[in-house]
């Protein structure tokens, strides 16, 4: 439509009479101008300075343009506009829409208003610029009609109608093609439409002359839609025969007004054909009948599938009885309970599985549903059926129901959505199902996911679960948060790999754990806390699946604290092969020095004794043969001390026979005796009460720092302290010698010294004791054992 002008649209010979009868009345010059292309469709009293001067040269002509251009400009909010061109003439312009798009524009003019003459200096210098003949120039302009505002005002209000008018007329013809066009376009779509159809459609006028055929139609005529328009039955073969019945037919429906429908048998290549034909009459606008409608449908493939159908009716109508009482006893019997509720809530229908309940099925039909639920739950009941409706759509609802018996039964009912005819919800279809013992599972479930997460979060090793394929943390206890310093919110934003200092390693361990190889605990693995700082980690490993997915877990705790004490504990067992080793020696230096004693001392006297006895068994004066004897018992007596010495400082006997106190006093005199030294004891406590295996150990303690003190101290003074505090037996071995500066506790052991403190201090940490070394050089050195005892006290 946007391709019609004006002039497509009115009687433009019309309009130029009105225009002209309108100039010889008010004397204004009129021109229609079309709005696509400029060019003038009407005209009348266009003056000669304009048509002879102004648009006739070149130069004048581009100032009528600019001027026109202006006006278009002006003219696109629809009113109308008044102006003075830049040739110095008055001109009005009046816009044409026509359908909201401008089509064209009334000029009115050109003219001069009273009381404004025109300016003959500013029209002689333009006639002179551009080379018009003066006086012919300013005898067109004398000729330019003049106006009074009221005037031009009236010719203005008159022609804005006589616009509108010309805007109807248009609008009324463009409407009129859009119609003729939609028509047009309505008959072909009908036309393709009835073409397109599985079946015969036709109508026929009064005279039984066909007003429309389609395509279907015209093949049973062996003829084209365009043929078959104007002819009647009797004029086709294929119809002749049946021309009479089909006449008496639409005389019928003229008659009567009433639609009829036939059946009929039509013969065609192929065979004969059944059609169904159905004939209707057609009224016009005033309710007259104007035509008759036929539609012609071969039902021939039908009628044989209805014979057909019609003896498959009768073998599974039996078929049918027999299934539904096998069904209804299936339905019946089955553990769900089949139910059908309206929308109100009462019960419509109910299987008679509620029996196994004490409910008499009969008995609940038009009840309320809520009648049977606890209390409790008709809240949730009402809202699960509200949503329902609303949604178009059902979901499972649980609820309790209390039985005659006063049992409390948890159901699930699952229903669909019956609806009526107009779709609307009038009730719903389904079963109710006893779920009491999946309840009381899950109650049990949940107890012990409860009891489990307690655990979980009680358990005081770090547990980590993660994604197996993804090795993203997907839970940590408590534990796991204060060993690495993560949150678990924190924690659930990592993987594994952002813990593991041995990525490589670890990977190897995941793959043998998810291969099942690998179920013992994980040698040490090296993890990194959220500080950065380094430990060493041992792993329990688990693998099992969480919804369809491989998950790991383990049980991480830190070693530190046992790598440290198996560190001491290697160093304590080399601490120990040393001391055998160095106990061995000492043992065999004892016994060398035993030995030694026995040989230089014990077996010398020995043999003097046997020389001596030879001699006074040699001597012929007895006198001089007793003197000998005398000395030989003597040299006895003396052998004998020394016997008992060395014995003495290998186990007191008097250690168990007159007490730890005692014994020590006989050790010191003995050694004072051998190796001229002065040793001293001094004793607060009672120590009779002290067990023998305590004494032997402090026994010999007391006897190997008083050895060193022999050996190493550069003194013959020492003394020995006992006493007893709060059940700690407590002794210290002190003397003023040379003292030394080295670490006197481990240390010493590992300088090659001290073998016998450190066997000290290891018999004494046996029995809860330990040993204390205090020394300076050049000052003294006290060296303090306890020990716990029981039942001492004090003297």
């Amino acid at each position: 439509m946007d391709n019609f002008r004006l002039t497509d649209l009115i009687d433009l010979a019309a309009v130029q009479k009105m225009a002209d009868a309108h100039y010889q009345a008010a004397g204004m010059p009129l021109g229609i101008v079309d709005a696509k292309d400029d060019s003038i469709i009407v005209s009348v009293g266009w003056q000669d300075i304009c048509a002879d001067f102004h648009r006739a040269n070149p130069k004048s002509l581009k100032r009528c343009q600019a001027s026109d251009n202006y006006i278009k400009e002006q003219l696109s909010s629809g009113h109308a506009c008044q102006y003075k061109c830049k040739n110095g003439l008055m001109d009005v312009a009046i816009p044409i829409f026509v359908s909201g798009r401008h089509m064209a524009t009334m000029f009115l003019g050109q003219f001069f208003y009273q009381g404004e003459a025109p300016d003959r200096t500013f029209f002689i210098r333009q006639a002179q610029d551009f080379g018009y003949d003066l006086d012919k120039y300013l005898a067109a302009l004398d000729r330019v009609p003049v106006f009074s505002r009221e005037k031009v005002d009236y010719i203005l209000e008159y022609n804005k109608a006589l616009v509108g008018f010309i805007t109807t007329l248009a609008e009324n013809a463009l409407l009129k093609i859009k119609a003729d066009e939609a028509v047009l376009k309505q008959q072909y779509f009908l036309q393709s439409v009835i073409d397109c159809a599985d079946r015969a459609i036709f109508a026929k006028d009064e005279t039984g002359r066909y007003i429309l055929s389609n395509q279907y139609h015209a093949n049973l005529l062996n003829s084209t839609p365009v043929e078959v328009i104007g002819k009647r039955d009797i004029d086709f073969k294929v119809f002749a025969p049946f021309a009479q019945a089909y006449t008496a037919n639409d005389s019928y429906v003229w008659r009567t007004g009433r639609a009829l429908e036939f059946e009929e048998v039509v013969p065609q290549k192929d065979g004969q054909r059944i059609y169904l034909s159905c004939k209707y009459p057609l009224h016009n606008p005033e309710g007259n009948i104007f035509a008759v409608c036929g539609i012609a449908t071969d039902i021939t493939q039908r009628k044989r599938i209805e014979e057909e159908l019609e003896q498959r009716v009768k073998e599974r109508t039996a078929s049918l009885a027999e299934s539904e009482s096998k069904f209804r006893g299936l339905v019946e019997n089955t553990m769900d309970i089949p139910f059908s509720i309206g929308v109100d809530g009462r019960v419509r229908y109910i299987g008679p599985q509620t029996k196994r309940y004490d409910f008499d099925p009969n008995a609940i039909k038009g009840c309320h549903i809520l009648d049977f639920i606890v209390p409790d739950d008709h809240d949730s009941v009402k809202t699960a059926v509200q949503w329902s409706i609303e949604k178009g759509e059902t979901s499972p609802v649980e609820f309790r129901i209390q039985v005659p018996d006063g049992r409390i039964v948890w159901f699930e009912g699952r229903s669909t959505l019956q609806r009526d005819t107009s779709g609307n919800v009038i009730g719903f279809t389904g079963v109710l199902r006893d779920v009491t013992e999946r309840k009381r599972i899950e109650k049990v479930l949940k107890e012990s996911e409860e009891r489990y997460r307690n655990l979980f979060e009680a358990e005081a090793g770090a547990i980590l679960v993660f994604d197996a394929q993804t090795q993203r943390f997907m839970d940590v206890n408590p534990a796991a948060e204060r060993l690495y310093g993560y949150t678990r919110e924190e924690f659930l934003n990592l993987t594994y790999w952002d813990i593991s200092c041995e990525p490589q390693a670890s990977k190897e361990v995941i793959k043998q754990i998810l291969a099942g190889l690998l179920r013992e605990p994980v040698p040490i693995r090296w993890h990194r806390k959220k500080d950065g700082s380094v430990f060493p980690v041992e792993i329990s490993p688990s693998k099992f699946t969480l919804e369809g997915k491989a998950v790991l877990g383990g049980i991480m705790r830190d070693i530190t604290t046992r790598l440290e004490e198996q560190k001491q504990r290697d160093k304590h067992q080399k601490r120990l092969r040393q001391l055998a080793a160095k106990l061995a020696a000492a043992q065999d230096e004892e016994q060398q020095r035993i030995a030694q004693g026995l040989h230089d001392d014990v077996a010398q006297d020995l043999a003097l004794c046997n020389l001596k006895l030879a001699l006074a068994d040699r001597e012929k004066d007895s006198a001089k043969a007793n003197a000998i004897r005398n000395q030989i018992g003597e040299l006895i007596h003396k052998t004998a001390g020394k016997i008992r010495s060395l014995s003495f400082e290998l186990s007191s006997s008097s250690l168990y026979r007159i007490g730890f106190k005692e014994a020590i006093v006989e050790l010191c005199s003995s050694m004072a005796r051998r190796y001229d030294v002065c040793f001293k004891v001094k004793c607060n406590s009672n120590t009779q009460m002290m067990d023998n295996t305590t004494a032997a150990v402090l026994f010999k303690a007391v006897r190997e720092l008083l050895f060193n003190v022999v050996k190493h101290a550069g003194t013959k003074d020492a003394t020995v302290f006992i006493d007893c505090e709060d059940s700690m037996m407590k002794l210290a071995v002190e003397d003023r010698g040379r003292g030394f500066s080295q670490l006197v506790d481990d240390n010493l052991i590992n300088m090659g010294k001290g073998m016998g403190l450190f066997g000290i201090k290891e018999r004494l940490s046996d029995l809860g004791g330990n040993l204390h070394i205090e020394s300076t050089p050049g000052n003294c050195t006290r060296v303090m054992l306890q020990v716990p005892v029981g039942g001492v006290s004090r003297t």
